[in-house]
């Protein structure tokens, strides 16, 4: 390893390669008797005394995430500077940064996929999910500015029919309703409904992810979410969540006559920072 060489013949069966300072140092190998593995046929210039180089050019980025595809799954906040010590320590040539931060980038997306491509995806996800279970609701939301342009991904709304028949058969009359934040490349948010069963357990109801948590979100959630299980002032449901604006706007709107109740828990929070260090 660390050697300057020069490919002169390189095939799929055989390679030639000379060391580049002309010294006379040459070596050739095919396959041994119709294998993957190859022997060496001719050495010559032995011993080599010419000084060790760190740069290879087919230590590429594509080979670095390969050959430490492992090592970043298990550490995926890897430094940059760390992981060139390492590379450099194991392999013997040295990468650059940019080639530090493309392998990195490379071995994620072989890892957990490209995000891009995997919201090309959803729609296919949607179908599959009717598909599979008959009375599902998952439906999406575009984004069209002109018809020369591609719609672009807006919102999801997914129910599968089991937990929408076990809520209405077996569930509290109570819905919980919150959202977080996706930690990913592309952001939004994830909102969600959850309802209780009668061991007093979560009982997940509905999901989506849309692209904030605002008025407008919040409002398409919540008529999405009624279109599937009725409206609730019929069926006697009451509504959890916090104090977020949208939501509470979105309630006026969609279900003005609600029970809505707040979460003890949020409040306590906000309590608690409001009036911090103070007796």
């Amino acid at each position: 390893m660390g050697l300057k060489l020069d490919s002169k013949k390189m095939k799929v069966i055989r390679v030639t390669a000379h060391c580049k300072r002309l010294c006379g140092w040459r070596i050739h190998a095919s396959h041994w008797k119709k294998t993957t593995a190859f022997q060496i046929k001719t050495l010559y210039g032995i011993p080599h005394r010419c000084p060790r180089t760190f740069k290879n050019k087919i230590a590429n980025s594509a080979w670095v995430a390969k050959r430490f595809m492992k090592d970043l799954l298990d550490a995926p906040n890897w430094s940059i500077q760390g992981f060139r010590r390492t590379v450099k320590r194991k392999c013997g040539v040295i990468i650059s940064k940019k080639q530090g931060y493309r392998a990195r980038k490379t071995a994620t997306e072989w890892i957990k996929g490209n995000f891009y491509k995997q919201f090309h995806r959803v729609r296919d996800y949607c179908e599959m999910v009717l598909k599979q279970n008959p009375g599902s609701a998952a439906f999406l939301c575009l984004d069209r500015y002109s018809l020369q342009q591609l719609p672009s991904f807006k919102r999801v709304f997914i129910m599968f029919s089991a937990l929408k028949e076990g809520f209405m058969s077996g569930c509290r009359p109570m819905i919980g309703l919150d959202a977080c934040f996706l930690k990913g490349p592309l952001g939004g948010q994830l909102m969600a409904a959850i309802a209780r069963d009668g061991n007093n357990q979560m009982f997940p109801l509905a999901i989506a992810v849309v692209e904030s948590e605002c008025k407008e979100s919040w409002t398409w959630f919540l008529e999405s979410l009624i279109d599937q299980i009725g409206v609730p002032e019929e069926k006697g449901w009451a509504f959890m969540s916090d104090r977020q604006k949208g939501l509470l706007e979105s309630f006026k709107k969609v279900m003005p006559n609600v029970d809505h109740r707040f979460c003890v828990r949020h409040m306590y929070a906000n309590f608690k920072l409001r009036f911090k260090d103070k007796n």
